[in-house]
């Protein structure tokens, strides 16, 4: 029972002095920020880079106050209005400029008051405040700033690549451009040969057929105008052959006389006068056959020509033996 009750009651001491430790910390802590005498200054910053109320203001490294209250305006930008808290033995000169610090590169933040070289007075209670922005604005600012002078060194590193890559391109592209000209060239020129000696060729050739036109030209007049020749003989014939007709017209009327004194032989008479019919018709089929002779039996035409002459005289020669001697007819054969 009684270890019951020392251990109870050591327990309830060490709950106590806890507590009486704790409360003199927060005193001690509350006495520390809140109890001290000191007055406010003011001061406007567009980025408190992760401050917070309760932060110290540090004088050349040392602590002289804390940030006591951030009030956030939006007119007509938005800000933020710092109550700083500066102890009373602490004196800020005018002038003096406050930035944003932090302890290390991620460390704790705080407010640094860097003074003036040369003192124009001392700051009062509500007394403003000069700012600089942010080290870490700053420092995103220079590096934004160094990523774009490298976004640009980079873009100028890729142009001149580009531009090499290009002149190498242009350099193949020339090369080529130079074999094409070239091959245009030969080829330019083969065609060139090629089209002189088939235009020697065509000249030539039709120096051919002009000599062949003309030796036919020559060939077609030339018989043109011996068809206009025979035609003229044709003609002259056509009028002997009228001429032999009206001879045996007129031997036939002879013959019709003759037949009169010799009535004996009529019979007889009357087939050479049928004969003599049947070789007018002859005749004059002859002379229609002669009409439709073109130039392309000239030779033939000849031979007939001399036939007709000969038979013409002929009959010419068995007219005038008729006319003279009628009585042959009587004789038999």
């Amino acid at each position: 029972m009684n270890l019951e009750r020392r251990y109870n009651f050591f327990v309830g001491l060490f709950v106590i002095v806890g507590l009486l430790i704790f409360v003199g910390v927060i005193f001690i802590t509350f006495q520390s920020k809140f109890m001290k005498k000191g007055y406010y200054l003011k001061v406007n910053y567009h980025n408190l880079g992760g401050l917070q109320e309760g932060d110290e203001i540090t004088l050349g490294g040392y602590q002289v106050g804390h940030l006591d209250k951030i009030v956030m305006s939006c007119q007509p930008k938005v800000y933020f209005n710092l109550s700083l808290f500066i102890e009373e033995a602490v004196v800020i000169p005018k002038e003096t400029i406050t930035k944003i610090a932090s302890k290390g590169l991620i460390g704790q933040k705080y407010i640094e008051l860097i003074p003036p070289k040369e003192s124009k007075g001392f700051l009062k209670q509500g007394d403003q405040l000069k700012s600089l922005e942010f080290e870490g604005d700053v420092l995103l600012a220079k590096a934004e700033e160094v990523a774009d002078n490298f976004n640009l060194v980079a873009k100028n590193i890729s142009a001149f690549f580009e531009a090499n890559k290009l002149n190498l391109a242009l350099d193949t592209v020339n090369k080529e451009a130079q074999e094409i000209t070239t091959n245009f060239n030969q080829t330019l020129s083969t065609v060139n040969k090629e089209a002189q000696e088939i235009t020697t060729n065509f000249n030539q050739t039709l120096s051919t057929v002009n000599k062949e036109v003309q030796e036919t030209t020559n060939n077609f007049n030339l018989l043109t105008t011996e068809a206009k020749e025979t035609f003229q003989l044709i003609q002259k014939n056509l009028i002997k052959i009228e001429q032999v007709i009206e001879s045996f017209q007129q031997t036939t009327k002879d013959i019709s006389q003759a037949t009169e004194v010799v009535s004996g032989h009529k019979e007889e008479v009357t087939k050479v006068i049928s004969q003599l019919d049947q070789n007018l018709i002859l005749l004059s089929s002859v002379l229609s056959n002669l009409n439709e002779i073109t130039s392309e039996n000239k030779s033939q035409i000849k031979n007939i020509l001399q036939n007709l002459e000969v038979t013409s005289k002929e009959v010419q020669g068995l007219a005038k033996d008729l006319k003279e001697r009628p009585w042959r007819l009587i004789r038999k054969e």
